[in-house]
């Protein structure tokens, strides 16, 4: 086997395992998996195997086209991190179920405090993350108050959120009071 071919095989195979990835980060968004949703570690992960595919391809006059490419990606993924992110702000554990937590997250690139509200049940590399209440805005900068009801129910605010108890995914998704 040539030195071509040999570079030529390790392109297609860098290409398929980049398309692996993002089926694999596309499955994690739309499946609830916490530890898949990571779109900007993912894409990050495929962009690098495709510049490897191009330099395994194309060889050293791929190279600075490569570099480019890198430092575009690295700049849009620090964009996107800081200005569009959500971080967890506290938790509050379920009452029964010692694996179901909500989690109330904060949005980073908003100029007031934008808040969203998930339920989270911890399975270790299946962790599954479900949005309860799309957006509340607190013009006051302190977080709202999230407490639990009963093992069905979640209270922020006077908004009441329906949670299937053993699995913690919410019955419906409530959009916040607030506009955003």
């Amino acid at each position: 086997m040539s030195s071509i071919s040999r570079g030529r095989a390790a392109a297609v195979v860098s290409l398929v395992l980049a398309f692996l990835v993002v089926a694999v980060a596309l499955f994690g968004t739309q499946a609830d998996y916490a530890v898949l949703d990571r779109p900007i570690l993912l894409g990050t992960v495929a962009a690098i195997l495709v510049t490897v595919s191009g330099l395994c391809a194309f060889g050293r006059q791929f190279l600075w086209s490569g570099v480019a490419f890198m430092l575009v990606w690295a700049v849009v993924a620090a964009f996107i991190r800081l200005h569009i992110a959500r971080f967890p702000h506290s938790s509050v554990p379920h009452p029964t179920n010692p694996a179901v937590e909500a989690v109330l997250l904060v949005h980073s690139g908003s100029l007031d405090s934008v808040w969203e509200l998930a339920v989270r049940r911890e399975d270790g590399w299946w962790t599954r993350e479900w949005t309860a209440m799309t957006c509340l805005n607190t013009d006051s900068g302190g977080p709202p108050e999230v407490t639990w009801i009963s093992a069905e129910r979640l209270r922020v605010r006077d908004l009441v959120i329906d949670v299937n108890p053993a699995t913690g995914r919410p019955r419906t998704v409530v959009d916040g009071p607030d506009r955003c």
